[in-house]
């Protein structure tokens, strides 16, 4: 396991050097230029201003040098410094870090909550009444998009029953709304994933002979069915976790969260170069720090997986 570990971590090089590269070329073959933005009483708005600032950010460098002076940085933990007030980006991306973990947890947990429960109870009473609501549940979900959702949500609980606040960051209650906008999508995969996984484990031969065994039925669907119906659902969840750190665009804007979702919108709004490869990039090493972990994990819930 050792060994596979040390491997995985080398993969993530190439994979992280690959996202650098590619968010570099996109944001350089842009047309315009990105210190239109930065002109303001703060910096001057003169062409003299304008070169000066360039110098001093080096874009005049050639596109290479300017690639490996990014890479170099990151390496050592510098991301880059923001054209908008000069602030570091590492530590813009570290003061909103906290609000997106929390929407990511609290997302993460709605899908699950949600999602295997639904599913769980459509795989035991195949063909009944929960199955199809479970089904009903699975095809609204999926086919309504977070950012619909999320302005639904809003409408009705915060608006119309006035149960929550509009926007804002005000503790577990303001998690509410935006971690289920988040979730009804995810859930509604995840509610069919977990059903066709369990519908599957119960055809095999070991639940039928614990079942023959005299064993209790609930402690059967829990050891047995869904105890190995969970490879499945684990990988759907590593993923999840992962694409919840990025996901958050729309859900932070539309309840007015301070997280890297909202962070980017205004990012690429303003054209802040420096923020937007720093933000894609962070975003991107936590999704595959999340998978690496999902995948040690697979061991512990499964221990005939073995690792090469």
């Amino acid at each position: 396991m050792l060994v596979y570990t040390l491997r995985r971590l080398l993969l993530i090089i190439p994979t992280l050097l690959g996202v650098s590269l590619v968010i570099f070329a996109i944001l350089a073959l842009s047309p315009g230029d990105p210190l239109a933005a930065v002109v303001s009483e703060e910096y001057g708005n003169t062409a003299e201003d304008i070169e000066r600032i360039r110098e001093q950010l080096h874009l005049n460098d050639p596109l290479h040098v300017q690639y490996f002076n990014f890479l170099w940085d990151a390496l050592r933990g510098d991301l880059g410094t923001s054209f908008r007030g000069g602030s570091s980006v590492l530590n813009d991306i570290l003061a909103r870090l906290p609000s997106t973990i929390q929407l990511a947890i609290a997302g993460l947990i709605a899908t699950m909550l949600l999602g295997i429960s639904a599913g769980v109870l459509a795989a035991l009473f195949r063909g009944g009444l929960p199955d199809k609501l479970t089904m009903v549940f699975a095809f609204v979900g999926v086919s309504i998009p977070s950012v619909y959702a999320a302005l639904l949500l809003l409408l009705i609980f915060a608006v119309e029953l006035r149960w929550f606040k509009v926007v804002g960051d005000e503790g577990l209650k303001s998690l509410i709304l935006p971690a289920l906008a988040m979730a009804l999508i995810p859930a509604g995969v995840l509610a069919r994933l977990t059903r066709a996984s369990m519908l599957e484990v119960m055809e095999e031969d070991y639940v039928r002979t614990a079942r023959s065994k005299g064993i209790r039925e609930s402690l059967v669907t829990l050891m047995h069915i869904f105890r190995n119906a969970l490879i499945p659902i684990v990988t759907y969840l590593g993923l999840l976790a992962g694409s919840l750190l990025s996901g958050q665009v729309f859900v932070e804007n539309v309840f007015g969260r301070p997280g890297l979702g909202r962070f980017l919108v205004d990012s690429i709004s303003a054209r802040d170069y420096p923020q937007i490869r720093g933000g894609i990039l962070f975003v991107a090493a936590g999704y595959v720090f999340v998978n690496l972990i999902v995948d040690l994990l697979y061991g512990v819930i499964d221990p005939r997986i073995t690792y090469e």
